[in-house]
C-alpha cells in the first residue's frame, strides 16, 4: 500500500506546467507540433495527408512506420510507455500524456520517487513525494512503509504508536514501549511510562511505574517470597522483598546452642534432650540449651552457682560443682574448656553435692584460682582423678593449675589420681600427703603421664610443690609412679626460667617413688627437701621426724635422668637404686647437688652414672653396693658429659665412719676426676666394719677407719682415682 502523493511539478519543453497525476482528458494522448512548427515546404502530401509510405509525405515520415498519416517530422519513439502513437491531423505526433507513470518506484530519505513521462516521448520526469507521518521507506527502498510496525519504522525521534510515528513521552499513560521516551512502558509494554527499567521478578518485581514521576512502583517491602529451611542447627531465614524489587538473601543463623526444628522451621528456645541442642549440651533441670565450645570456659562457683538452673557456666549461670561442670562437657563432647572457679571466702572449695574424686578429663584446664581442695568426709579413691569421663572421652590429657589438693582427706589413698592412658600437666600448684593417712600426693597409674611445671598449652607455667600439709602433719610419699604388665609411668618436667619445675619436701617414705619400667625425666631444676645454709648440722634434727624416707626410690627396670638439681636434707637415702624380678634401675645425673643426706647415691643394684654434680655434707657421698645377687655400678668419671664430680666434705655423726666414696664390691668404682677435699685423695682399703682399714697411697691424711676417709673399698674391690684435683672450697663445720 502506497502512501498519500504529494504532487511535484515537472519539467514540459523547457517550461513548468503542473501535470495532474490521473492524466489528460484525451485518453492520455499529447498532440506536438513538428519541428518546423508544423508547416511544410517541397511538393509531396502536406502533413496529416493519409500515407501508405515515407515518400508519399512532403516530410518524407509516414506515420511511425511508414503508414497512416503524414508527420511533420519524425516522433520519438525511444521509450514503450511515453514514445507517440502516430500523428494526427495536422502531422502533429501523438505522445503519451505527460503524467503518466513509465518505470518502478523508489524510496530513500523518507522521499518516495515515481518516473513518468514528460510528453515528448521520454520517460524523464518525476514526482517526489514526502512519507507521511514520519515514516521511512521500506526494506526494499520502493515505497514509503504505509504503517509502522515498530519505532525502527520511523524517522530518529520518533516512536511508533498505533501505527503512527508519534512524539514519545516521557511519563502518563502507553500502550506500548515505543510511547515513552525511555522505551519502557509499564513492565510489560502497557501502563505508565518509566523512567528507567523495572525488575518485574515475581512477587518481588514492579507492577507499573508511577503516572507523575516514572519510578518504579515494586511490591511492597516484608513480602514473603521464599520459605525458611532448616540445614542441622543452622536455620535459613524465610525471604522478604526489599520493597526496590528483589527478594535478597539473608544471612543464616546458628540456632546454637539449641537445634533447628525442621517441622516448624525454626529454633528451639527449650530442650528435653540433647537432641534439642546444637553444639552444645541440655541442662536438663532447667531445660536449657548450654554451648560449650571446644576452647571455650565454664564458670563454677561454690557459693552462688547453681546445679538446678541454667548451669551454662556464664557469670549468670554458673555451675556448683566439678563434677556437673564435667558431666556437661561430656555431654556437649567439647575438649580443651577452662574451668574457671570463682574463689570463695577462705579460699576452701566445698560446695555442697561435690562427689570425689572429681575426674577430670576432655583436656580441660582447671584454673583453680588458689582454690583449697579437701576431701573432708574421706574414704574416697582420691580428689581429682585425671581420666576418661566417659567411654567418648578419648582425649586422655587434663591441666590443673594454681590449686592447692589435700590435707584433710582422711583414707583417701591419693590427693591426685592419674589414670592409665591420661596425662596431668600440673603448673602453679601446692600437692600434699599426709603420714597420718598414709596417703599419696600424686599417683601415676602404669601408662599414665605426669608434666610438671606447666599446662598442656603450655602458656601457663609455675612451679609445682609436693608437701605435707602442715599443723605438724608430715607428709607420706610425694609422687608414686605404679607398674603393671610391663608398663611404668612417664614423668617429665617444664622449663621455669630458672625457677624450679618441682619441689618435694617432708615425705616420710619417699618423695619419688619410681617403680618398674617407669621413665622420669627432670631437668628443669627439680628440687628435693628444704633449701637450708651449706654445711654439717644446717637442717632440721631427725628428733622431728622430718624426711625420714629416700628421696628418690629407684625400682626394678625404672630410668631416671635428673639435671641441675637439688636433693638435701634427707635423713634417708637421696637415691636408692633396687632391683625387681623385672630388671634392674639405671639412673643418670647431670649437674645435680646432693647434700646432707644419708647416702648421696646408694647403688646396691643396677647404675648411676653422675658428672658435673657436687655430692657433699652427706654422711657417705656414694656407695657402689650390692643386694646379695645383684651389684651395682657407680661412674664418677663425669661419663659421656665430661663434667667433673665434687665429692668432698662427707662425714658421719661421731664415733661413726664418714665416706665420700665407697665401693662394698668386687667390682671396679671409676671415680676418675673428681675434685676431693683433700689432695691426693685418701684411699683407704677395708673389712665390712669399714675399722680396720690400711691405706692404699703414699700417706693418707686422714686416720684409718676414722670419719671423714675420702675413697674407701672393700678388700676383693677398687675404686679408681686418677686425674683427681682438690675441692677449691674447704668444708663447713
Amino acid at each position: 500500500m502506497r502512501a498519500t502523493l504529494v504532487t511535484l511539478a515537472v519539467l514540459v519543453g523547457g517550461g513548468c506546467s503542473v501535470v495532474s497525476s490521473t492524466g489528460l482528458s484525451n485518453g492520455g494522448v499529447v498532440k506536438r507540433p513538428d519541428a518546423g512548427g508544423g508547416t511544410t515546404t517541397g511538393g509531396g502530401a502536406a502533413p496529416g495527408s493519409p500515407c501508405a509510405s515515407n515518400g508519399v509525405c512532403s516530410s518524407g515520415v509516414c506515420g511511425l512506420t511508414g503508414s497512416g498519416d503524414c508527420c511533420a517530422t519524425a516522433c520519438s519513439t525511444a521509450d514503450p510507455t511515453c514514445a507517440a502513437t502516430g500523428c494526427d491531423d495536422a502531422g502533429a505526433c501523438e505522445y503519451a500524456a505527460a503524467g503518466i507513470g513509465c518505470g518502478p518506484s523508489s524510496c530513500s530519505d523518507s522521499v518516495q520517487s515515481d518516473p513518468q513521462c514528460d510528453g515528448y516521448g521520454h520517460c524523464s520526469a518525476e514526482a517526489l513525494t514526502y512519507c507521511a507521518y514520519k515514516l521511512l521507506c521500506d526494506d526494499a527502498g520502493a515505497a514509503c512503509i504505509p504503517k509502522c510496525s515498530s519505532s525502527a519504522d520511523c524517522q530518529k525521534g520518533f516512536k511508533c504508536n498505533a501505527g503512527l510515528c508519534v512524539t514519545p513521552e516521557p511519563v502518563g499513560p502507553c500502550t506500548e514501549n515505543d510511547d515513552c521516551t525511555q522505551g519502557y512502558c509499564g513492565v510489560a509494554g502497557t501502563g505508565h511510562c518509566c523512567a528507567g527499567p523495572c525488575s518485574s521478578l515475581a512477587p518481588c518485581g514492579a507492577t507499573d511505574c508511577d503516572p507523575n514521576s516514572g519510578v518504579c512502583v515494586y511490591a511492597n517491602a516484608g513480602v514473603a517470597c521464599g520459605q525458611a529451611s532448616c540445614d542441622g542447627g543452622i536455620l535459613q531465614p524465610g525471604l522478604q522483598c526489599d520493597g526496590l524489587g528483589a527478594c535478597p538473601a539473608t544471612q543464616a543463623v546458628s540456632c546454637a546452642p539449641y537445634a533447628c526444628v525442621a517441622d516448624t522451621n525454626a529454633c528451639a528456645t527449650s530442650c528435653s534432650s540433647n537432641a534439642d541442642c546444637s553444639g552444645g549440651y541440655c541442662d536438663t533441670p532447667s531445660s536449657t540449651c548450654c554451648g560449650v565450645p571446644s576452647g571455650g570456659s565454664l564458670i563454677v562457683d561454690s557459693q552462688f552457682g547453681s546445679d538446678l538452673t541454667a548451669c551454662c557456666g556464664s557469670p549468670g549461670g554458673a555451675c556448683q560443682t566439678l563434677g556437673h561442670a564435667m558431666q556437661l562437657i561430656d555431654k556437649a563432647r567439647a575438649r580443651d574448656v577452662s574451668l574457671k572457679l570463682a574463689v570463695p571466702d577462705g579460699g576452701v572449695w566445698a560446695p555442697p553435692g561435690e562427689v570425689y574424686p572429681v575426674v577430670l578429663g576432655w583436656g580441660v584446664e582447671l584454673l583453680a584460682s588458689q582454690n583449697t581442695f579437701e576431701d573432708g568426709n574421706g574414704g574416697n579413691r582420691a580428689l581429682f582423678e585425671i581420666g576418661a569421663v566417659s567411654p567418648n572421652d578419648l582425649v586422655g590429657y587434663a591441666s590443673i593449675v594454681n590449686a592447692y589438693i589435700g590435707g584433710d582427706q582422711p583414707n583417701d589413698p591419693s590427693a591426685i589420681l592419674v589414670d592409665p592412658g591420661s596425662t596431668l600437666y600440673l603448673a602453679d600448684s601446692l600437692v600434699v600427703s599426709s603420714l597420718a593417712s598414709e596417703n599419696i600426693a600424686i599417683e601415676v597409674s602404669a601408662g599414665a603421664g605426669l608434666v610438671l611445671g606447666r599446662d598442656h598449652s603450655g602458656a601457663r607455667t609455675g612451679t609445682v610443690q609436693v608437701s605435707a600439709s602442715g599443723s605438724g602433719d608430715e607428709g607420706f610419699d610425694g609422687i608414686f609412679c605404679d607398674s603393671t604388665n610391663n608398663m611404668g609411668c612417664t614423668i617429665s618436667d617444664a622449663w621455669q626460667d630458672g625457677g624450679n619445675s618441682v619441689i618435694l619436701t617432708m615425705q616420710t617414705h619417699h618423695d619419688i617413688d619410681a617403680q618398674d619400667f617407669a621413665s622420669v625425666t627432670l631437668t628443669n631444676n627439680p628440687a628435693i627437701g628444704y633449701n637450708h645454709p651449706v654445711g654439717f648440722g644446717t637442717c632440721f634434727s631427725d628428733d622431728d621426724g622430718l624426711y625420714s624416707g629416700e628421696a628418690i626410690l629407684l625400682h626394678g627396670k625404672a630410668r631416671m635422668t635428673f639435671d641441675d638439681g637439688m636433693v638435701q636434707c634427707v635423713s634417708g637415702n637421696g637415691f636408692e637404686l633396687e632391683a625387681s624380678a623385672n630388671g634392674l634401675p639405671t639412673l643418670t645425673l647431670n649437674g645435680t647437688v646432693i647434700q646432707n643426706t644419708l647416702i648421696g647415691v646408694h647403688v646396691p643394684a643396677g647404675s648411676a652414672t653422675i658428672s658435673k654434680s657436687t655430692i657433699q655434707y652427706n654422711s657417705t657421698g656414694v656407695e657402689q653396693d650390692t643386694d646379695g645377687t645383684n651389684t651395682g655400678s657407680i661412674d664418677l668419671s663425669g661419663g659421656d658429659a665430661g663434667g667433673a664430680n665434687i665429692v668432698a666434705c662427707n662425714a658421719a655423726s661421731a664415733g661413726s665412719v664418714g665416706v665420700s666414696v665407697l665401693n662394698t664390691t668386687a667390682k671396679m668404682l671409676n671415680a676418675s676426676n673428681v675434685e676431693w677435699d683433700t689432695p691426693g685423695p685418701d684411699v683407704f682399703m677395708c673389712d665390712a666394719s669399714l675399722m680396720n682399714c690400711s691405706c692404699q697411697i703414699t700417706m693418707c691424711t686422714a686416720d684409718a677407719g676414722a670419719n671423714g676417709m675420702d675413697a674407701v673399698y672393700e678388700s676383693s674391690g677398687t675404686i679408681v682415682t686418677t686425674g683427681n684435683e682438690l675441692v677449691p672450697v674447704g668444708c663447713v663445720n
